[in-house]
């Protein structure tokens, strides 16, 4: 699946994506209360940070269209710079 120019690959496994060459696997959903009060789903992916090769989790909405995870670990999080071509697995 093509998003805006961006890979997202769905197996017949729905709890396996791939973004850009980076496997993420669900591992957990859960009930979330947004700040206005309103109930909404989250799931939980696990992921290989591409700095380091650590195991590393990030939640997304469940039920949104768009799959655009944290690619690196927290200790090698770099907010606003993006992972260069590269380093895409």
């Amino acid at each position: 699946m093509s998003k805006g120019g961006i890979r997202v690959t769905e197996y017949d496994d729905p709890n396996v994506r791939i973004y850009h060459g980076q496997m993420f696997r669900r591992v957990a959903e859960r009930e979330h209360v947004r700040e206005d009060g309103t109930l909404t789903w989250l799931t939980t992916w696990c992921g290989k940070c591409l700095e380091c090769g650590a195991s590393f989790e990030c939640k997304s909405p469940t039920l949104s269209p768009t799959f655009s995870p944290n690619r690196r670990c927290s200790r090698h999080r770099k907010p606003g710079v993006k992972v260069g071509r590269e380093a895409d697995v």
